[in-house]
């Protein structure tokens, strides 16, 4: 089971980044469908405008995004693994 998050970076609307952010992770969903994941392996999918802060990398550690504004790293679209902890708080 997979998350799918769509992220954008700080220039525009708050509501055109979340659209934004919601169409790039349901570009992520379709375009991993279309190439054989199952759907039903597809948890969550979802938009996270102008979020800051950090990513954080599989070991734990975290990633400089660097700035908030006009940054390409920010725009971007995050698949992750979803283990048994995460699998019960998505169904709670």
């Amino acid at each position: 089971m997979v998350s799918i998050v769509g992220h954008t970076d700080k220039p525009g609307s708050l509501q055109l980044n979340q659209v934004l952010s919601e169409n790039r992770a349901d570009t992520i969903k379709n375009y991993m469908i279309d190439h054989g994941y199952p759907a039903a392996d597809i948890r969550e999918v979802k938009g996270m405008a102008r979020e800051g802060g950090n990513d954080v990398a599989a070991n734990g550690a975290a990633i400089d995004m660097g700035p908030l504004e006009n940054n390409p790293l920010r725009r971007r679209v995050v698949v992750t693994e979803l283990g048994p902890d995460q699998l019960r708080q998505c169904n709670q």
